[in-house]
């Protein structure tokens, strides 16, 4: 039996679900869910770390975009930035197949942010953990992406009327 202590699941296109596994910070699996009943492990392993404090988006491609997170073990109740990642994966849930989106990422590495994906494919992220060099200051940036659209990371120009926040 394997106890997984960071998960993600989602629906994916109202028919299936995606798992990821962070197993002790040392292994990652994907399982699928077709038409929501019988839980089926994916043949090939992610192609990145295991992570935790990621966040994954669902896209109406029925793909799976993971964002940033720490890769290997977690801080713990330390609100550091070890191993965090700027990151970004797709996830095509059909073929089972991972694709890397991370060249070009402009924002800096982090875990413990929030994610949404809008109607149009927009993704919106936004904060985290944590500042560089200053591991209790929290991020306080927001950024879209919409990679159906083929629109790159664009920072928004708007100062949140809150302190940063970890999500």
């Amino acid at each position: 039996s394997i106890v997984t202590a960071t998960y993600f699941a989602m629906v994916l296109r109202l028919a299936s679900l995606l798992f990821l596994g962070l197993n002790n910070g040392l292994s990652v699996s994907t399982w699928l869910a077709p038409e929501g009943t019988g839980w089926q492990k994916t043949a090939s392993l992610p192609p990145w770390q295991p992570h935790t404090g990621s966040i994954a988006v669902p896209l109406s491609t029925g793909s799976t975009l993971l964002i940033a997170g720490q890769a290997g073990r977690h801080g713990g109740a330390t609100f550091d930035c070890f191993n965090c990642t700027s990151e970004v994966w797709s996830f095509d849930h059909q073929e089972a197949e991972w694709t890397d989106l991370s060249q070009d990422v402009p924002w800096d590495p982090r875990w413990g942010h929030s994610a949404v994906a809008m109607p149009d494919d927009t993704v919106w992220m936004m904060f985290g953990c944590c500042e560089r060099g200053k591991p209790t200051v929290m991020l306080r940036d927001v950024w879209t992406y919409n990679p159906m659209a083929g629109t790159g990371w664009l920072q928004q120009k708007t100062e949140p009327p809150f302190e940063g926040v970890q999500a």
